[in-house]
C-alpha cells in the first residue's frame, strides 16, 4: 500500500510540472501561452494567391487613348483617264495647275501659267517625245530649262520659266507652252517622268 501511495504522489506531481507553470518556466518572459504572436494576414497558402512582386493585373492596366489617324485628303477632282495610266501629266487650264499621276497615285501637283491670249496653249491627250535639259527657243531667243516636248507639231513644252517664276500669278503667259515657276519643281518632274508618259491637257 505503501509503495502505491507513492507512486500516485509521483504521477500527480509530474501532471503538475507539464501545465501553464512549465509553459511560464519554459518562456522567460512569463506570459505564458497568452504570449504567441497570431497568425499574420496573408500569411501562408493566402500569399501564394496574390501576384509576383511587380507584376500587373491585366484587368488593371490603363493606356493613354490614342485617337485615329485622320482621313486621307480627298483624291483631287480630275478626269478618269488621269487615274488610269502608269504615268500620265495633267494639266488643267481652268485651275491652273499640272498634276503628275502614277498609277492613279498623285504624285506632284505645282502651280503653272498656260499660253497668252493669241497664244493660247492647245487641249489633248498627248505623250513626252523628248527631255531636254537645256532646251533653248529659237523664235523666242529664250532658255527653256527642265523641258518636256510632247507637241512636236507646235513645238510645245513644259519647262520652268524664270519670268513666270518672278512675276507670279500676275503674270499674262507664254507663247503656248506650259511654265512652271520652281526651278526645283521642273527639275524633279524633269528626273521622274519618263518618256512616253501621257500628257493630258484639259
Amino acid at each position: 500500500m505503501a509503495l502505491a501511495a507513492v507512486g500516485a504522489l509521483t504521477a500527480a506531481m509530474l501532471a503538475i510540472g507539464s501545465g501553464p507553470a512549465a509553459a511560464r518556466d519554459a518562456d522567460p518572459s512569463g506570459a505564458g501561452p497568452a504570449n504567441v504572436a497570431p497568425a499574420r494576414v496573408g500569411a501562408g497558402a493566402e500569399r501564394a494567391k496574390a501576384p509576383a512582386a511587380g507584376v500587373r493585373s491585366r484587368l488593371s492596366t490603363t493606356y493613354p487613348y490614342v485617337p485615329p489617324p485622320p482621313p486621307p485628303p480627298p483624291a483631287p477632282d480630275v478626269p478618269a483617264i488621269c487615274l488610269q495610266r502608269p504615268h500620265i501629266i495633267c494639266a488643267s487650264k481652268s485651275e491652273k495647275t499640272l498634276r503628275y499621276f502614277e498609277s492613279g497615285a498623285l504624285w506632284l501637283s505645282t502651280p503653272v501659267a498656260f499660253g497668252r491670249p493669241g497664244y493660247e496653249t492647245p487641249a489633248g491627250l498627248w505623250s513626252v517625245k523628248i527631255k531636254d535639259p537645256n532646251a533653248w527657243s529659237y523664235p523666242y531667243s529664250a532658255w527653256m530649262p527642265y523641258s518636256l516636248e510632247y507637241d512636236l507639231v507646235r513645238g510645245i513644252y513644259i519647262h520652268y520659266s524664270s519670268t513666270y517664276g518672278s512675276i507670279g500669278p500676275g503674270y499674262i503667259g507664254s507663247h503656248g507652252c506650259i511654265n512652271i515657276g520652281s526651278l526645283e519643281t521642273a527639275r524633279t518632274l524633269f528626273n521622274r517622268v519618263p518618256l512616253g508618259a501621257a500628257v493630258y491637257v484639259y
